[in-house]
């Protein structure tokens, strides 16, 4: 059997405070007040891709695709974000054994 996949996650105030962080930044990714208030304050935002890159002005990063919790839906919402190496390396992991056990809770509507 093969070692687990594990990917990095974030609940929201921390999406919330790498956004802002990535919109003062100028990064090239980021996401719309509006679709912030569309979050489940409560969810867990699972980051199924990350990429290390050099946005267009220079500033070295990590383009993070992520599935984002939403309001009373079950259905994530797919978003990219940039983010710094820094926040990066200091989000929480999560293996497929771990997700799996805790499926109901990453996948329930509020």
């Amino acid at each position: 059997m093969g070692e687990s996949r594990r990917f990095s996650v974030m609940d929201t105030p921390t999406l919330i405070r790498v956004n802002q962080h990535a919109v003062e930044l100028n990064q090239n990714r980021s996401v719309t007040e509006e679709f912030i208030n569309k979050l489940d304050w409560n969810g867990t935002h699972v980051i199924a891709f990350s990429l290390d890159h050099v946005n267009y002005e220079g500033t070295p990063g990590v383009r993070c695709q992520i599935y984002c919790k939403m309001k009373n839906s079950k259905l994530p919402q797919m978003v990219y974000i940039d983010i710094t190496h820094e926040e990066y390396m200091a989000l929480p992991t999560v293996s497929m054994d771990e997700a799996d056990s805790d499926i109901e809770v990453l996948g329930s509507a509020s």
